[in-house]
């Protein structure tokens, strides 16, 4: 990783241009560690080239555990009208994950933690609100970049963990902010497409699943909230019936296949009979079974027409 890193420009560019689509006059709010330092320096370079006024937010690696161990209990209780002047006007946020000290906090005293988050509670969910909510008015979007200490954590050398992540960005392409524009379209198709369908079925060896989604909204997951990004979702409607088909018996009374069907809500009761027969059996969860089976992979359909038949 160096200062004047084509890739880190490339990347720069993407976030800045795609996922938050800075305007001339956004004040925009850029939140980082020193160790993002090149990016983040490609990021003031590029606001300011195209008119909007960027807040470099920039902390120190360890500096919040500092602060949570040196301050008063009334510091940690008293408002930051900084950031309470930036919730009410920023127009864009963007926040770089990783640290140089991931494990900073593990001596704090969590306690102290939450009285500072308990204090600042009524100000984030305003800002929560201006995020997510549904007349959210802030462009904001969470990305990361490749740093020894997500290299380590990933068990990778930086060199393969660089190029791991910048291939997920794509930003190897001709175009990459082109790319990710024509991706989106893409993606945004099998939005309208599952957006009229009423069930949902997978069926893979051993499996059948059945969930309902009638009118559930599918969200395009295309890299302007979180970057890299890359597929469709939505959630099941949890009051209508379901029901699952699963074999290998893993109870302890030897490997014999085993059909089961649950009918009910959608999730199970933490504690519940039902939940605990689920988990016992090795049901389907999320995208893989407890056997390591692949059930659905919704990454197979990018690149795919989306046919009837993969949906009922």
């Amino acid at each position: 990783m160096t200062l004047n890193d084509p890739l880190i420009e490339r990347l720069a560019s993407l976030l800045v241009e795609y996922s938050l689509e800075i305007k001339p006059g956004d004040l925009f709010v850029i939140r980082g560690e020193t160790t993002h330092e090149p990016l983040l320096r490609e990021l003031y370079r590029l606001s300011v080239r195209i008119g909007a006024e960027p807040v470099l937010r920039i902390s120190l690696p360890g500096q919040a555990a500092v602060f949570y161990t040196e301050a008063s209990d009334d510091t940690l209780e008293l408002p930051s009208r900084f950031d309470e002047f930036l919730d009410e006007h920023e127009a864009a946020e963007l926040v770089l994950l990783g640290s140089a000290i991931p494990y900073a906090l593990s001596g704090v005293d969590p306690a102290r933690i939450v009285r500072h988050s308990n204090a600042h509670r009524d100000r984030m969910m305003r800002r929560t609100e201006r995020l997510v909510g549904e007349n959210a008015d802030i462009r904001g979007c969470v990305s990361l970049l490749p740093i020894p200490s997500l290299a380590q954590a990933a068990k990778m050398s930086l060199t393969d963990y660089e190029s791991f992540v910048y291939k997920a960005m794509h930003l190897f392409e001709p175009d990459p902010v082109q790319w990710w524009r024509e991706f989106s379209e893409k993606q945004g198709k099998y939005c309208d497409f599952l957006n009229g369908v009423h069930d949902i079925r997978i069926v893979a060896e051993d499996t059948d699943l059945k969930i309902n989604i009638s009118n559930r909204k599918w969200i395009n997951a295309d890299g302007r909230f979180n970057f890299p990004d890359g597929e469709v979702y939505t959630s099941p409607v949890g009051e209508r019936p379901y029901s699952v088909h699963v074999s290998n018996d893993t109870s302890g009374l030897g490997s014999r296949r085993r059909p089961l069907v649950v009918p009910g809500r959608l999730p199970l009761p933490v504690g519940s009979e039902d939940r605990q027969e689920v988990f016992g059996r090795g049901i389907v969860h999320g995208r893989r079974s407890t056997t390591n089976r692949r059930v659905c992979d919704w990454h197979q359909l990018r690149d795919k027409p989306v046919h009837q038949e993969h949906l009922v």
